[in-house]
């Protein structure tokens, strides 16, 4: 009997800790990973399956209370499948650092976060653009899609052969839009326009480990702009 007494109390022990557990994850904390810039707004966000009637604070990574949260609803629409929204701002905290939001024991948290300089992510997007480059992919070392270029419904005889190498892959499915290509294209070109000094030289025109006195942004650029031109030999 007193094993059997010991298991009842087992079980309801592990039932109460898990409806806790379940209560406590009722709402979920939600911050920039990307960071914070010191002088910029600055805004976490609670997504809520109930009213949050507890006290939220912003952490720094050592633990010290930096802020704590005055809890309002937002005035958005919430997103399903949370019905209630709240908004914490911090826009006042310009200190450097790592920070996190969460309640009084921590049982409910953020992500840790930095509040500083952003970091140079202009460079991993231009290095995401190179995996998905199609004629040459610099990261697999493979020549695709080299003799597939077939031109439809224009000046040429249905089925001419045209070089439509270049350009990147919108997905796995390995398939090229002039739209997105284009828009892409001219984004980086921007990009580099506006801030020249922001992108590096780490590669060559070929995605390869070389440097070869231009920005990467430009030969990226460049891989997608000679594959419009292809497009259009007229």
């Amino acid at each position: 009997m007193v094993k059997i007494a010991h298991m009842k109390f087992f079980s309801l022990s592990l039932l109460l800790l898990l409806c806790l557990t379940a209560f406590s994850q009722s709402y979920t904390i939600r911050v920039n990973l990307i960071g914070y810039s010191p002088d910029y707004p600055k805004k976490a966000l609670i997504l809520a399956k109930g009213p949050v009637n507890e006290t939220i604070f912003l952490f720094h990574s050592n633990g010290n209370k930096i802020k704590e949260f005055a809890i309002k609803p937002s005035s958005k629409s919430p997103w399903p499948p949370f019905s209630y929204y709240y908004e914490l701002d911090f826009t006042d905290i310009k200190t450097p650092g790592n920070y996190l939001v969460a309640n009084e024991n921590k049982s409910i948290q953020s992500e840790t976060f930095q509040i500083g300089n952003y970091p140079a992510l202009q460079e991993e997007v231009i290095r995401f653009m190179q995996t998905q480059r199609c004629g040459y992919n610099p990261h697999t070392n493979e020549v695709c899609h080299t003799l597939d270029g077939k031109s439809f419904y224009g000046d040429r005889p249905d089925s001419s052969y045209v070089d439509a190498r270049g350009g990147w892959h919108d997905a796995g499915d390995q398939l090229k839009y002039l739209i997105t290509g284009s828009n892409a294209t001219a984004r980086m070109m921007m990009s580099y326009e506006w801030n020249a000094k922001a992108f590096g030289d780490k590669v060559n025109e070929w995605g390869q480990p070389i440097p070869n006195g231009i920005a990467d942004v430009l030969d990226e650029a460049k891989w997608g702009l000679d594959w419009i031109h292809r497009l259009h030999p007229t």
